[in-house]
């Protein structure tokens, strides 16, 4: 019997997979790269997907793929949380992966630029007299 200042088992769960799914290193961290990307929402991604409110609150809330099997993690972990187009988020994974691996690349490139004169030939400036 549940009393009313007591959470149900489910309640705790649902609050559990919300604090997992905004740690570092998640799935969700990964899908809300893509959200962004494409303006979507929480509930247009979980149809896409084919998941139920629980098993999408779920999925956001574990680790994201390992880096070595990016591609069967993510196949496994669609299988586990039951989603009818697993495609879709498999799909999804490698896009925001290999986005949020632009964007870092993309950082580093202008660190590396900022190192560097903004004049390539040296021989086109003025000789001090």
């Amino acid at each position: 019997m549940v009393r009313r200042n007591e959470l149900s088992d489910e309640e705790i769960m649902m609050s559990w997979y919300r604090y997992a799914a905004e740690q570092l290193g998640s799935v969700d961290g990964l899908l809300c790269v893509l959200r962004n990307r494409l303006g979507q929402t929480l509930e247009q991604q979980r149809l896409e997907f084919g998941a139920s409110e629980t098993d999408f609150n779920r999925l956001r809330g574990l680790r994201h793929p390992r880096s070595d099997k990016f591609v069967s993690d993510a196949q496994q972990i669609a299988e586990t949380c039951h989603l009818t187009n697993p495609f879709a988020f498999v799909r999804t994974m490698v896009l925001a992966r290999n986005l949020k691996q632009q964007q870092s690349t993309a950082s580093a490139d202008q660190f590396y630029q900022a190192a560097f004169d903004v004049v390539d030939d040296l021989d086109q400036i003025p000789d001090e007299e």
